[in-house]
């Protein structure tokens, strides 16, 4: 059940193109998990508080100039759920924490440039804030920052034809962080170990062929 609305904005006129909301929403049976193999219950109340934003910048989109394409993007969130309520059993256990799972900030860069001769290099940046990964909250993921990077060479032939080669890192700090948590589960064993750098290289080849009238 929802008790409080929120409000979302778009400033789409702008030299940089915005969309933001901000919400409040006071939550009863929401369902949570606890425990490897998770078990699932509902909890009292929460209470989830947040502001999210986007922001686009396309500043270059000319297939003619030499610098064909550039853009630019960013999005961040604050996110702020608690429990109300623990659960109608125990209503005053882990009252005012954190919701384990929730990263309470977070941070997406994203440029993609081109040029006419074909080259091109996207790179995609993540922050992730510490957060809680019990209900109590005396045990939190570590923050960490990720980079993704590729770059290609992408040209058509033929009339019909395009190809791309490309290559990329992922992971290009080398950051160690879990790729998914087992929230609240016993012995501690919270973390499932993500990749951490590494490279890949490939090929695409497209054809494009428009059907007759």
């Amino acid at each position: 059940k929802n008790t409080n609305p929120g409000i979302r904005a778009s400033l789409g006129k702008t030299p940089l193109p915005a969309d933001i909301s901000a919400y409040r929403l006071q939550l009863s049976n929401e369902i949570l998990g606890e425990g490897q193999p998770a078990v699932y219950f509902n909890a009292g109340k929460t209470l989830h508080r947040g502001i999210e934003t986007t922001i686009n910048a396309n500043l270059i989109n000319q297939p003619g100039l030499p610098v064909s394409l550039l853009q630019v993007s960013a999005s961040a969130a604050l996110q702020n759920f608690s429990f109300k309520r623990y659960t109608n059993a125990q209503p005053d256990a882990f009252t005012g924490n954190d919701l384990p799972g929730v990263v309470p900030q977070t941070l997406t860069l994203n440029a993609n440039a081109a040029l006419r001769m074909g080259l091109y290099l996207n790179t995609t940046y993540y922050y992730f804030a510490k957060m809680p990964l019990n209900n109590a909250n005396t045990d939190v993921a570590p923050a960490y920052h990720l980079l993704n990077v590729q770059t290609g060479y992408q040209r058509s032939f033929s009339k019909h034809w395009q190809i791309d080669l490309f290559a990329g890192v992922n992971n290009a700090l080398h950051q160690k962080y879990s790729a998914f948590h087992n929230l609240n589960a016993p012995g501690r064993r919270y973390y499932n170990p993500a990749p951490e750098r590494n490279f890949y290289v490939g090929v695409k080849l497209r054809a494009e062929y428009q059907r007759g009238k």
